[in-house]
Order: structure tokens, then C-alpha cells, then sequence
């Protein structure tokens, strides 16, 4: 990764945000009982320009393969990761100052 971002959720966890030339990956630790998950998605500057144009219209998006969603309340941004064969879901849900540092990031990078 070129470049990556720490986010803090409301509840005081990390979300890392790498960037490089193909997009951008979001990484987040899941704790699961005794086994420790590390979610690990990536998305392409096409996907991203669609993230943000479907949260613009304020709808949900979603993922090709639904390992990732994002939807805004008010104006927090709420991003659900899903691992299907491990059976692990988190939702994390970041203020709305965290909000635009996280669009701003997503928005000036989107052009690549």
C-alpha cells in the first residue's frame, strides 16, 4: 500500500484504509470468542466512484460479491464487513466528523 488511513469507529476500534494505484483496501480485526479475523476487502477506483455516488443519492451500496456494505444515517457512515465462510459479520459505525474525513479521503483519490 502507497498510503494508509486510521479511522476510529464509535466504539474505539481501527479501520485502516490503504490506497494505492488499484484502489482501496479496507482492513478491520475482528475478535470471534478466542480466534482474532482480520477482514480484508478491496475495492477498485470504479467501485469507489460508485460507493460514492449511490451514498450521495442515499441508498446502500454494496459490493459485488456482498463482502462489504456502506449506507449513511444522518450523518454517520455505517460500514458492514461480512465474511460468508467464516461466518463473521461486523458493523462498524464511525461519527460524522470520522464521516467526512473518510469520504474526503475516498472523493481525492477517486479520480485515479
Amino acid at each position: 500500500m502507497e498510503n494508509e488511513v486510521t479511522f476510529t469507529t464509535q466504539g474505539g476500534e481501527n479501520v485502516m484504509l490503504g490506497v494505492d494505484n488499484q484502489g482501496i483496501t479496507f482492513l478491520h480485526h475482528i475478535s470471534s470468542g478466542s480466534i482474532a479475523d482480520m477482514f480484508q476487502i478491496g475495492l477498485s477506483w470504479a467501485s469507489i466512484r460508485s460507493l460514492l455516488k449511490t451514498l450521495s443519492y442515499g441508498k446502500k451500496y454494496i459490493s459485488n460479491d456482498s463482502s462489504i456494505f456502506f449506507w449513511k444515517e444522518t450523518d454517520e457512515l455505517y460500514i458492514k464487513f461480512r465474511a460468508l465462510d467464516m461466518h463473521l459479520e461486523k458493523v462498524c459505525v464511525f461519527s460524522a466528523e470520522e464521516t467526512i474525513k473518510i469520504l474526503e479521503l475516498l472523493e481525492g483519490n477517486s479520480q485515479k
